[in-house]
């Protein structure tokens, strides 16, 4: 797959700006795949020490569950 920083689409601003507000990251990065339907996020916080990857997962999965909900949107299954 081939993963670019995008940080002009709507989508990747939302998701930038909830992801920072939450957790005062240290680094933090969204990209996107060439389409911009699938998105890849590079984050660290001290808000995660302790957690399990599942944990962080699941945490930032239900912190962006709007955000997702659009991206499953733009998903057109023929």
């Amino acid at each position: 797959m081939f993963w670019r920083s995008f940080s002009s689409h709507p989508i990747a601003e939302a998701m930038k700006k909830k992801l920072s507000d939450f957790y005062t990251p240290a680094h933090l990065n969204v990209m996107s795949e060439a389409g911009g339907d699938k998105f890849k996020v590079e984050i660290q916080s001290e808000k995660f020490a302790g957690k399990t990857p599942l944990q962080r997962h699941w945490e930032i999965n239900e912190l962006l569950k709007d955000e997702i909900s659009k991206i499953l949107s733009l998903i057109h299954i023929s």
